[in-house]
């Protein structure tokens, strides 16, 4: 399976961002900071509950039980507990990672498979 080049940056920015974050917002603490964003990679594990694993051009966010609205609002609620705003930092960059890929197969859908 030849994996293409938005699914590469895709899975190259869960890696990236945590790292870009914990450099310049957590300097001090780099190492703690990106080990307890990377923590929150175990979202993903909910694909495990579906039919296929991974599936190219679909939408994580609403079809996963981690990745769904409910959980979003959840993830923000937690933020305002000290402890847990690094993992729960994590959950939400990994989710606006996975809307971006949303977002690109919306867009694909819509202008270039006509």
């Amino acid at each position: 399976m030849i994996i293409s080049l938005v699914n590469t940056i895709h899975i190259l920015l869960h890696f990236l961002l945590p790292v870009l974050v914990s450099f310049f917002f957590f300097p001090k603490i780099f190492w703690t900071a990106w080990a307890l964003l990377m923590i929150s990679m175990v979202i993903d594990l909910d694909h495990l509950f579906s039919k296929k694993i991974f599936q190219t051009g679909r939408c994580s966010i609403g079809n996963h039980i981690l990745h769904s609205k409910e959980a979003v609002l959840t993830y923000c609620l937690l933020l305002f507990f000290p402890k847990l705003r690094l993992v729960v930092l994590g959950l939400l960059i990994h989710l606006i990672v996975d809307a971006t890929d949303c977002i690109y197969i919306h867009w694909k859908q819509r202008f270039l498979d006509r």
